[in-house]
């Protein structure tokens, strides 16, 4: 058995009167090929309080307890190794057998507990098996998928802030080292004016002592004469 990407989707309708069909939309993209719905559940409460549920899934028993043994020998396998992967194998084919695969009736009690009167709310577990397909082409001409997943709007959206934060983060960074040359900057300057200043001292006391030497040496000559 191989395993596509699988996705998780909850959507909710605090009006269920107008809710659109959207179990036929499931079914329809199912019966064309392009998903396999591995767990789906539903709940809708009618405005006099009354409750329907439903559970389905496309999985047979069979495929239950494979698709139980595939996942636990991969995580067993990630988790320790061979043992473990066989142990997870081992594993994941009992919860298969005992259909504990997917969404419990527990999820499902919860569910219920928590759409509003009038509301309704569908949860799914999609195979997304036209992957595939791509998969299969990709190994056909020599390459291997390295990598796959789902990017919602709200990722972006979400990327889109933490990159602004990060640029804004930079040239906050940007500018206090600015700041920092600039403060070095003006201190060499300073430094270097105070050593002109003492230069500048030292060669007019220079000046007037030699002044003073040569105002001496003139006054002692004139005496002699």
């Amino acid at each position: 058995m191989r395993i596509a990407p699988v996705s998780l989707a909850a959507v909710a309708y605090p009006d269920a009167s107008i809710a659109p069909p959207i179990l036929e939309t499931v079914f329809a993209l199912r019966d064309a090929g392009v998903i396999r719905v591995l767990d789906l559940m539903g709940v809708k409460k009618t405005s006099d309080g009354q409750v329907i549920a439903m559970k389905t899934s496309d999985l047979t028993e069979a495929e239950d307890r494979e698709y139980g043994a595939l996942i636990g020998a991969l995580l067993g396998l990630g988790a320790a190794g061979l043992e473990g992967g066989i142990a997870g194998a081992a594993i994941g084919d009992l919860v298969g057998a005992e259909g504990l695969v997917g969404f419990s009736d527990e999820d499902l009690a919860t569910m219920v507990a928590n759409v509003p009167v009038g509301g309704a709310a569908l949860v799914m577990a999609l195979e997304h098996i036209w992957f595939l397909d791509i998969e299969a082409a990709v190994s056909l001409t020599g390459g291997a998928v390295m990598a796959h997943g789902f990017v919602d709007p709200e990722v972006l959206l979400a990327a889109g802030v933490e990159l602004a934060a990060t640029v804004e983060a930079a040239a906050a960074v940007e500018e206090a080292a600015a700041a920092v040359e600039t403060a070095a900057v003006a201190e060499i300057v300073a430094a270097t004016a105070t050593t002109a200043a003492a230069v500048q001292e030292v060669e007019t006391a220079a000046a007037v002592e030699e002044a003073a030497d040569a105002v001496a040496e003139a006054a002692r000559a004139e005496s002699e004469d």
